[in-house]
């Protein structure tokens, strides 16, 4: 299913390219898919670059969110070379440095606030 964006959605994504952005929504409002078209710009403005996608509320939704910025990712050309990595509780909590060095290679985090923080504190 191929979602078409709102007006909102698309200024917003537009905005994220040039400013750090807060959307605020109600649940099931669009949210996601402004960090989907906002992500999917980036890379193709910047592919030498890596983005971070921050969820602040739970490991939960970072999962969910990942997996769904995975999915869209996957449909477009030159996904093949995108690779999209789970950066939460669940997934780092047994990781070493190998682990944490193969961030370096992943084109998208999706992952909570705190485990950003603590990754790059601690690492």
């Amino acid at each position: 299913m191929t979602l078409t964006p709102h007006d909102w959605q698309r200024e917003a994504a537009a905005r994220a390219a040039h400013e750090n952005l807060i959307v605020s929504a109600e649940t099931g409002a669009g949210k996601t898919l402004v960090a989907e078209l906002a992500i999917l710009d980036a890379i193709r403005r910047h592919p030498d670059k890596r983005i971070a996608f921050m969820v602040t509320a739970s490991r939960l939704l970072a999962h969910q969110q990942w997996m769904r910025v995975n999915a869209t990712l996957a449909k477009h050309e030159g996904a093949e070379t995108w690779e999209c990595v789970e950066f939460t509780g669940f997934t780092t909590s047994g990781w070493g440095p190998k682990e944490y060095a193969s961030v370096l290679r992943a084109k998208v985090l999706v992952g909570t606030v705190e485990t950003f923080t603590k990754a790059f504190i601690d690492h």
